[in-house]
């Protein structure tokens, strides 16, 4: 493929994609972002290009709030995670971002590493908003713990008297009344 060509799909991929996309240095400094960011975010490109993620993005609020320093974008945990990424590893996870008006939007975000033109690594972060979703996928994985955690009897039953499930604590009553 020749270069203009390449540099042309690249330029349609990020100004067409319909999620958000950052574009960080390995120090955690926004160099681009598109069209999208700023509709999911409220902050306009030309006020973050140039600063830091976590100046803009992390919330200070105490129950989502957390350090420059221990910021996932930080230099010293991306330089961490570099060789990571360098094998084509996509990092997936969810946080919580301060929109411009203030609002917390729980992102989604899949983070990976490119090497750009000039052979530099540069980080990609797509990211879409999972406020909305009816559960995410940590509320989601957390849910799908509580019956093997929960210290009460939980069982499922099939309409036709069968049973579907049972929790731990209602095998270990089941076994105690005899019901093996």
């Amino acid at each position: 493929m020749n270069k203009q060509l390449e540099q042309e799909s690249f330029r349609i991929f990020f100004t067409q994609f319909p999620e958000g996309i950052l574009r960080l240095d390995t120090k955690g400094n926004i160099l681009d972002m598109n069209y999208q960011s700023e509709l999911l975010l409220g902050w306009e490109k030309e006020l973050l290009v140039g600063t830091h993620i976590h100046d803009f993005l992390c919330p200070e609020e105490a129950e989502f709030s957390h350090s420059a320093a221990k910021c996932l974008f930080s230099e010293q945990i991306l330089k961490r995670h570099l060789e990571d990424y360098k094998s084509h590893h996509v990092e997936q996870f969810e946080q919580w971002w301060v929109k411009k008006d203030g609002v917390y939007v729980n992102v989604e975000i899949r983070q990976f590493v490119v090497i750009n033109e000039v052979g530099t690594y540069e980080i990609f972060l797509l990211f879409s908003d999972c406020s909305d979703v009816q559960f995410s996928y940590q509320e989601t994985q957390n849910l799908s713990q509580f019956p093997e955690l929960n210290p009460s009897p939980v069982l499922q039953m099939r309409e036709e008297a069968v049973i579907a499930y049972a929790n731990p604590a209602m095998t270990d009553l089941m076994v105690a009344y005899g019901f093996n």
